[in-house]
């Protein structure tokens, strides 16, 4: 009679955690994912920090905040949500606290996408409210106007259509976007300061060749890579983006073993990207909590160094002024 007592015990107990569990998840995934102010302050200088920094610095020397997924606020799918949304921010909001690198993926007409899962302008996910590359580009021009001091980086990666139509269909996006659209697809990107693109956005791709639009391709991007030397144009750009990482543990020491690998090279007049965010429990916004508050850590201690461009998931205002306040 015990035994049976027990193991039901053990049952119901099981039962209750695996509900607490599934609770906690849903709040912070989707009930403060509601709240736009939740992680970041979208007032005062983070809007225009890059005032602080001096016209002759070069861009690939710079620390750059960016976003992993960075469309992904509102996903298609109650369930599907909990696993794709990757920010709990709008562009635009995001832009406002200090993010200047954005990853966005697309299908051929501009849709933006997580894998399959299609991205949304709210919580109301229906097709007039799909989010689209065209949306992206209005925040951020919008930003720019108001900014002029600033400058947005812009990497895109074709999901869901074949590279001919995307390459035709998102070039001709760009053509239309010659005001602020820095076209940089015949230039030094190592040799470009801040004076050169205040005011701008570029765009880089990662789905081969270049955009008709005048945009740099990234080639060499090894996937789920822990080290890797890839190129954004002809300029040399070291390389971390290890998503297959299984825990907090796994995915620091990767990030920490990649700086402390970097560092001991010449970085002169190379770019450095580095990917916060990993599979983990397959719970973005869990495992950004514990990977962001022990890399703000790693990056206090280690501020004088080059860290380049730092894709997370979630960035709280702290984190993101934390980057960008080693550049002056």
């Amino acid at each position: 009679m015990n035994s049976r007592y027990n193991a039901i015990s053990k049952r119901f107990m099981a039962f209750i955690s695996v509900a607490y569990y599934v609770i906690f998840i849903i709040f912070t995934s989707v009930i403060i994912g509601f709240d736009e102010k939740f992680n970041v302050d979208s007032k005062g200088p983070a809007m225009y920090w890059m005032k602080n920094v001096k016209d002759s610095k070069k861009i690939c020397d710079m620390n750059i905040p960016g976003t992993h997924d960075s469309g992904t606020r509102y996903t298609q799918g109650f369930i599907t949500g909990i696993v794709a949304s990757c920010q709990s921010d709008s562009i635009s909001s995001q832009l406002n606290s200090g993010i200047r690198y954005l990853d966005l993926r697309m299908d051929a007409d501009g849709v933006i996408h997580h894998d399959f899962i299609k991205c949304y302008r709210s919580a109301l996910t229906i097709k007039r409210n799909e989010l689209k590359f065209k949306d992206v580009l209005d925040d951020v021009e919008k930003f720019l106007e108001k900014n002029p001091s600033e400058f947005v980086m812009l990497q895109v990666k074709q999901e869901g259509s074949s590279k001919d139509s995307f390459k035709n269909s998102i070039g001709d996006i760009l053509k239309n976007r010659a005001r602020y659209h820095k076209n940089s697809s015949s230039v030094d990107l190592s040799k470009i300061t801040l004076e050169n693109v205040r005011g701008k956005f570029l765009v880089f791709t990662r789905s081969g060749g270049s955009l008709d639009g005048g945009a740099l391709s990234y080639s060499g991007w090894k996937d789920d890579t822990s080290y890797a030397v890839a190129k954004i144009g002809n300029s040399d750009c070291l390389l971390q983006d290890r998503y297959n990482a299984k825990s907090k543990g796994e995915k620091i020491e990767c990030i920490e073993k990649f700086y402390n690998e970097i560092w001991n090279q010449n970085l002169d007049n190379k770019f450095a990207i580095s990917f916060n965010s990993c599979v983990g429990c397959y719970i973005p916004r869990i495992m950004s909590m514990q990977i962001n508050s022990s890399f703000e850590k790693f990056l206090n201690e280690n501020s004088n160094k080059k860290f380049g461009i730092v894709l997370m998931d979630f960035p709280n205002g702290n984190l993101i002024e934390s980057i960008y306040k080693t550049n002056f």
